[in-house]
């Protein structure tokens, strides 16, 4: 992204590091900011549930950062898609028609 520094804010053009742990049994995805990352600290959760007709794809993200209303836009619109994306995928991969 280097093209971009000086026109974005340095958080968008550097690393953002985070840890991520995977429980595949519990169906869970859990990131969390180190120090560093522009929303430390804070932690992001991830559930998917199954349902009859699909999967229930769900985000909790907590924190105290430096910019939480910038927080709570950027990890609306990006989990939001990752999330869309994720239910699509579960959906596919059960052989559900996508309704998107």
């Amino acid at each position: 992204m280097g093209f971009l520094q000086g026109v974005l804010p340095d958080y968008f053009t550097h690393r953002n590091p985070i840890t991520q742990v995977v429980d595949t049994q519990q169906r869970t995805l859990l990131n969390i900011a180190e120090q560093g990352h522009v929303f430390y600290p804070g932690t992001v959760l991830t559930t998917v549930t199954p349902n009859g007709t699909g999967s229930i794809v769900e985000t909790v993200g907590t924190g105290s950062g430096a910019h939480p209303l910038f927080n709570n836009f950027v990890g609306a619109v990006y989990f939001g898609f990752r999330n869309y994306v994720i239910q699509a995928g579960c959906d596919a991969a059960n052989g559900i028609p996508s309704n998107y």
